[in-house]
């Protein structure tokens, strides 16, 4: 994790002195998660049997996904990341969706759409490709 954080510090010349205040600013401003009438949105996981007001920015932030997690009490889907899938395609399974398919280690960037399950994915060689969540569940 700290060659990531580092690299991600270099992006901005090396130092978070560096860092544009607007930058932060915007950073300040993140929420732990995103809720809407059908999905939820987190960057690494959820504990599925605890309410959105009860959870821990430790499950919110850093834990990883184990992949037969029950779905969340809410009947909600979590849409989620911080799990690199390393085969480059979303990892989805009841109640679930994991999108991070690893771009940080040269691997696709991957947008869903989540009324449809359309997949866009893009990686650094330029190649994009496009499928239904539902041919790779």
């Amino acid at each position: 994790a700290s060659d990531v954080k580092k690299r991600q510090l270099e992006s901005y010349g090396g130092g978070i002195d560096k860092i544009p205040s607007a930058h932060l600013k915007w950073i300040s401003m993140l929420r732990p998660f995103y809720e809407t009438p059908t999905e939820i949105f987190v960057h690494a996981k959820l504990e599925p049997r605890m309410t959105l007001a009860n959870q821990t920015a430790e499950y919110l932030r850093w834990k990883k996904l184990g992949g037969s997690e029950a779905p969340h009490v809410s009947g909600k889907r979590v849409i989620c990341g911080h799990t690199p899938q390393k085969d480059g395609y979303p990892l989805s399974f009841p109640g679930w969706v994991c999108i991070d398919t690893d771009c940080c280690r040269m691997k696709w960037l991957t947008c869903l759409d989540v009324t449809t399950d359309q997949v866009w994915q893009a990686n650094e060689a330029g190649q994009s490709r496009e499928f239904e969540l539902a041919d790779y569940e």
